[in-house]
């Protein structure tokens, strides 16, 4: 939130905002009534009453809303540990694009900055994963999920609107009925006035039974292939089940979760975030409701289904925003939430003054008395440009004026424990790990409506100010997605110390993810995984007690992972020669499961020594790494989508280019080559990945260097690519160690950095000869965007392989050597950013080529493909437990009497029907329009393609 400035009020707000309470006069009236319509509601503002929810269940309640399933050892499934299991955590991005004349942010562009996009980016792509790892069930009182793509499916939608999907009813008839409650449906878009659609429509039941017999299967239209949040609504009801089950269907297999459908109906009830792939498909994407529930005589609703955020849908008198969801208000993400317009609508004053108190009171109207949770508002600051620092407010009387004074009320919830709690995390994290001298502006108390009690009265509520945008070097923090994931990691702490100190429990932490991560090929068809017990204490988790490895065909969605018993490794067996698999590892305690490791990308041996190994050192993020996009009136302040910064998932790139190859490799973290824990000697190759280098940072640690140098001398050829390798290594900070290695191993120098590099061209009688020239992809086309690069020169004894249309000469972008049996390869740019994907696979291939690397014949017959070495199911068991996640559970169908399970053995075929080497792409932020799979131009009936039927069912 911002702090105006005014020449009259400067120098006392100066002194309050400094923390001297005591030299502060009394709080200019002219202030208060300017900050009004800025974020501080008066105090006898008249609000229209939150209401009651109709059939919800009052009074404690020990079983949590939503609690996710995680496979065992014996097959069995079992709710899934974490120091946030049962508990609530509803969160507030702020501000966010509103009408008034116009649609604009609530806040302008600060130095790059606009409040309105930096704290939906903090929460969106760093504090929601630390939540849900911890089993929070994590409620947004704003849009969280930033894709533009978004698509909806009512139960009553059949298979009659094939651009929303389908839904199908599974079982005998006489389990099914009508609900007489009310539930989503359709409406005509752009939503206007008080529409609201989860009037519109009615939902499905069915009658419980201790084994299903029943289900309702919703199959979405997915948009485009990409990660969304998968939303469900329910009706809510005392006799509804309170173990309802709920399946997700993905392309890496099912995940289960438990639902108490007493609680949370008639609203968007948050799951996770999947990856799904583009069409209508059951067998890899579907969302299912089953009638399995230990609660005789229990009813199961099924209503809606979400997957994304989209774009705006309102229209509040000047058509739609234009803008994502996520980029939203919380007034309009309350309307499309099923919240009557008493929750939204609560004054007389403009949407501004409305979303100010919308989101403690759409908090209030969504939470069930007895619900164990609270409410955390996430905003930066500004004042003079000179301020710096956190400070974090409870509900009080006062102005904002440095003093705390917190309101009995406030106490009686806990406010200031909670607010103690995250406050002193943040600080002493960021001061740990970041900057020594951050100053702490302590916990202070306000009169803001979005913490008013008197809109919400039911758990402790704290609103935090990270930062101040207005002042150059917090900025730099602010854009720093590496402080953002910081920040986040100390505000979820902070949450588990409160609920720990109010029920008298041990603090329990999530880990961190595995270290030093390696995946080898250790016999026929066999891939051991191996790692090292991540650090624990201080800013960091606790230590890790239990490890899953999780696998994928594609890269991208991953199964619920195989438990290593406690070790730290895993043998995973019965593989197919030839296919490429993907790895994650995380790390598991009583807090939750870790973060995942870096996506490794293995190629599958048929037997014998595997030559290739594939090292990922792309482990950087830096504010210089951010998206710069164009807004009406904003200009291009900066964006932190992490997918398009730095997710650690870009070795599936190297995998889907090594793949059509056949040749096997292993590969690594870099962490696993600096602590010996592989040896590059072992390989007749090493392909490192560099990705795209950091202003300030290392290219290479001086233990990579070493073991690189050594592996060179001894005979291995070396395949280095990323943005600034030839900078650091050969650049004016270079050390001379780098230096050489750079000279005399590489054979290569450096020329300059070079900001636009235009089109790559092969020279036309080298090893890359007869290859297209090639580009480096954008944000859009590519893993990230790839600003600059560097110019390189071929050292005497190299040849220049190809050259960038660049002013420079010469304009080095590949250098090369081969000495006997071994070669030398420097790419001076990230090899995952070339475009067309397609030529990644192509420039591989001449290199393996050129260097003598070939795929070893696969025995006739192959290998069978299948489980693991533990002892684990097999593909398509239904617990997420098979080596390819296929997605196959998916196939049961019940017949009313019992299970008809088919098994559809999918994972060679997901393989076939992968895009090599074409991760996926989602469109985000800038697009002014939905998807043409999920909206469209408006129909005879002015309804887009998802509107659907909007008549309502008894």
């Amino acid at each position: 939130m911002t702090m105006t400035r005014t020449a009259s009020l400067g120098v006392a707000l100066l002194l309050a905002l400094g923390g001297l309470a005591a030299a502060q006069p009394p709080y200019p009236t002219e202030f208060r009534r300017e900050e009004e319509a800025r974020g501080y509601l008066p105090e006898d503002l008249p609000l229209r009453p939150v209401p009651d929810r109709v059939g919800e269940l009052k009074g404690p309640q020990h079983v949590p809303i939503v609690r996710r399933l995680r496979p065992q050892q014996d097959g069995k499934v079992a709710a899934a540990q974490g120091a946030l299991s049962g508990k609530s955590v509803y969160l507030s991005p702020g501000h966010g694009w509103t009408y008034g004349a116009s649609w604009a942010t609530q806040r302008p562009n600060s130095l790059g900055l606009v409040e309105d996009f930096s704290n939906a980016d903090g929460i969106d792509w760093f504090l929601v994963p630390y939540l849900l790892r911890a089993g929070a069930l994590v409620v947004p009182v704003r849009e969280i999920d930033p894709t533009s793509s978004m698509v909806i499916l009512d139960d009553s939608d059949g298979a009659t609107d094939p651009s929303r999907g389908k839904v199908v009813e599974s079982g005998p008839a006489g389990v099914f009925s009508a609900s007489t409650l009310k539930g989503w449906g359709h409406p005509t878009l752009p939503l206007t006035g008080a529409v609201n659609p989860f009037e519109l429509g009615g939902n499905r039941l069915m009658d419980s039974a201790i084994q299903e017999t029943a289900r309702i299967t919703f199959i979405p239209a997915v948009p485009v292939s990409g990660y969304y949040n998968v939303y469900i609504s329910y009706s809510m009801y005392s006799g509804r089940a309170s173990d309802a089950t709920v399946i997700v269907g993905h392309p890496g297999g099912e995940t289960r979760f438990q639902v108490d459908q007493r609680r949370h109906g008639g609203t968007w009830v948050l799951l996770g975030r999947f990856y799904f792939e583009q069409g209508t498909d059951e067998q890899r994407g579907a969302v299912v409701f089953t009638n399995q529930s230990q609660d005789p005589g229990s009813t199961i609703s099924a209503d809606a289904v979400r997957l994304g955020g989209g774009m705006g849908v309102i229209d509040r008198g000047g058509g739609v925003s234009g803008q994502a969801r996520a980029d939203e208000c919380s007034r309009y993400h309350a309307q499309l939430a099923g919240a009557p317009d008493t929750v939204y609508n609560a004054s007389s004053g403009d949407d501004h003054t409305d979303d100010i108190s919308t989101r403690s009171r759409f908090a209030d109207w969504v939470h069930a008395p007895g619900e164990p949770a609270v409410f955390i508002s996430h905003h930066s600051n500004a004042f003079n440009g000179v301020i710096r620092g956190t400070e974090t407010y409870v509900y009080g009387p006062n102005a904002p004026d440095g003093t705390y004074q917190p309101t009995q009320t406030t106490l009686a919830l806990g406010s200031d424990k909670l607010a103690k709690a995250v406050h002193g995390e943040v600080i002493a994290d960021v001061r740990a790990a970041y900057e020594p001298g951050w100053a702490d502006r302590k916990v202070k108390s306000a009169y803001f409506g979005e913490l008013n009690t008197a809109n919400q009265d039911e758990m402790p509520a704290m609103l935090i100010e990270t930062a101040f945008h207005d002042q150059p070097e917090d900025v730099d923090a602010l854009k720093d997605a590496g402080f953002r994931r910081l920040v986040a990691r100390a505000i979820y702490k902070g949450i588990v110390k409160y609920f720990a100190a109010e029920e008298g429990q041990p603090t329990r932490l999530l880990p961190e993810p595995p270290r030093a991560v390696l995946a080898r090929g250790t016999g026929p068809g066999q891939v051991t995984v191996s790692w090292r017990a991540p650090a624990s204490g201080g800013e960091l988790g606790d230590p890790a007690t239990s490890y899953r490895v999780h696998q994928s065909a594609g890269g991208y969605a991953f199964d619920e992972g195989r438990d290593s018993g406690g070790k730290t490794s895993l043998v995973l067996s019965g593989l197919t020669p030839g296919r490429v698999l993907y790895l994650q590892v995380t790390a598991v305690n009583e807090g939750g499961e870790s973060l995942p490791s870096p996506t490794l990308a293995v190629g599958v041996s048929a037997g014998g020594k595997v030559p290739l190994l594939l090292v990922t050192a792309a482990d950087r993020i830096d504010a210089s790494m951010n998206l710069q996009l164009t807004y009406p009136n904003l200009g291009t302040p900066d964006r932190l989508p992490l997918d398009h910064i730095n997710n650690e998932s870009y070795l599936v790139q190297h995998g889907a280019a090594l793949a059509p190859s056949g040749v096997p490799f292993d590969a690594c973290v870099h962490g696993a080559v600096d602590q010996a824990a592989v040896s590059l000697a072992d390989y007749r190759m090493v392909l490192w990945q560099g990705g795209r280098g950091v202003a300030g940072k290392l290219a290479l640690t001086q233990a990579s260097r070493q073991a690189l140098q050594a592996a060179a001398t001894s005979g291995v050829s070396l395949v280095l690519s990323g943005s600034h390798l030839g900078r650091w290594l050969g650049g004016p900070a270079a050390s001379p160690e780098d230096q050489a290695f750079l000279g005399a191993t590489l054979q290569a120098s450096f020329v300059e950095s070079a900001s636009t590099v235009g089109q790559i061209t092969p020279a036309s009688n080298g090893p890359l000869s007869g290859l297209q020239p090639w580009s480096l992809s954008d944000w859009k086309t590519g893993p990230y965007e790839v600003p600059d690069t560097d110019v390189i020169a071929a050292a005497s004894g190299a040849t220049l392989e190809a050259t960038y249309a660049s002013p420079s000469a010469p304009a080095g972008a590949v250098v090369q050597r081969r000495e006997g049996s071994r070669c030398t390869v420097l790419i001076a740019h990230p090899l995952e950013s070339v475009a067309p994907v397609s030529r990644q696979a192509e420039i591989v291939a001449k290199i393996l080529d050129h260097c003598g690397i070939e795929a070893p014949p696969i025995p006739d017959g192959g290998i069978p493909d299948g489980g693991v070495s533990d002892g684990g199911p097999p593909p398509g068991d239904g617990e997420g437990g098979g080596g390819d996640g296929c997605g196959c559970a998916l196939a049961r169908r019940p017949d009313g009497v019992g299970m008809i399970w088919v098994l559809v053995a999918l994972g060679l075929v997901g393989l076939g029907r992968r895009r090599r080497g074409r991760p996926y792409r989602r469109r985000l932020y800038g697009s002014s329009s939905m998807s043409s799979k999920s909206s469209g131009s408006s129909s005879s009936t002015g309804r887009t393609p998802w509107s659907g039927a909007s008549g309502s069912k008894t």
